[in-house]
């Protein structure tokens, strides 16, 4: 069975269910990890949007084959933080700043949409700073293609599978045409508490207050150990994006944020070239 959790508003809303979760007495399942940030934390940057400026600081241009890709442009509503405009900046309103809203133009030219899936999880032998590098350097990328004109929409993942059942927790962090703000996308991508508070928090949920099959999938996904992004359904989610990083099984590609930027850029390249190929 496979149960697919789709959190499409933003980070506040997970954070504020996992707070609720934490409320009732359900007990995290974090099986002696400790993430580079308690619950209180995480949750009250949860709470401001996921703004978390921090985690920019590594941010650094990807060398990429940009020009081979050849598309004609295309037009998109222009989303852009301003002072007033006619939608609420969560993350800016929560953290204090005065440019707390998204004014919409029209239309712009953009080059096309990528759309890009993040696993952001990792098996219990991946460190936090594995997590944070291998983050740091798809939010380069990202930052990157965005600078170049594309519209890229952004998904982080949270897989909880085993052969038989999958729990799939998608939050659909940045729209194609939401204007970019790294210091709001970063938390989610970048911090392991998202994953190793948050996502846990959910799937105890599910084990109290999910359906009759909810509970049993859920139920069989913890006592497996919470299962991984190897396995199951996640095997599929490739498919389903241009650029998709997938679950970390390994800390040695990521264990500087030099080594994280390189492993990102070659896969980004070689994806990106086999579009232009495939165009």
């Amino acid at each position: 069975m496979t149960v697919i959790y789709k959190q499409t508003s933003d980070i506040f809303d997970m954070a504020q269910h996992a707070i609720e979760i934490k409320n009732r007495g359900q007990a995290d399942l974090g099986f002696g990890l400790s993430p580079a940030m308690s619950f209180d934390e995480s949750s009250a940057i949860g709470l401001q949007g996921g703004y978390w400026p921090e985690g920019t600081k590594d941010i650094a241009p990807v060398e990429m084959p940009l020009d081979a890709l050849q598309t004609n442009d295309m037009l998109l509503p222009r989303v852009e933080a301003a002072v007033v405009g006619g939608r609420v900046n969560v993350p800016a309103m929560l953290s204090g700043s005065p440019v707390s809203m998204y004014r919409v133009h029209q239309s712009h030219k953009v080059k096309r949409v990528i759309r890009l899936g993040v696993d952001i999880g990792g098996n219990c032998r991946i460190e936090s700073e594995t997590l944070y590098n291998r983050g740091s350097a798809v939010l380069s990328a990202v930052d990157t293609l965005n600078a170049a004109g594309f519209a890229v929409e952004v998904t982080a993942l949270q897989t909880f599978c085993t052969d038989s059942d999958s729990i799939i927790l998608e939050t659909l962090i940045k729209e194609a045409d939401r204007s970019w703000s790294p210091d709001s996308f970063a938390f989610a991508l970048a911090n392991d508490a998202f994953f190793r508070h948050f996502g846990w928090y959910m799937v105890a949920d599910m084990v109290v207050t999910g359906d009759k099959k909810q509970r049993a999938a859920a139920k069989r996904v913890r006592y497996s150990g919470l299962g991984n992004g190897t396995r199951g359904e996640a095997l599929k989610l490739p498919e389903r994006y241009d650029l998709f990083f997938p679950y970390i099984t390994d800390n040695a590609p990521y264990n500087s944020p030099e080594s994280a930027r390189a492993t990102v850029r070659d896969y980004v390249n070689n994806r990106l070239n086999a579009m232009a190929e495939a165009a």
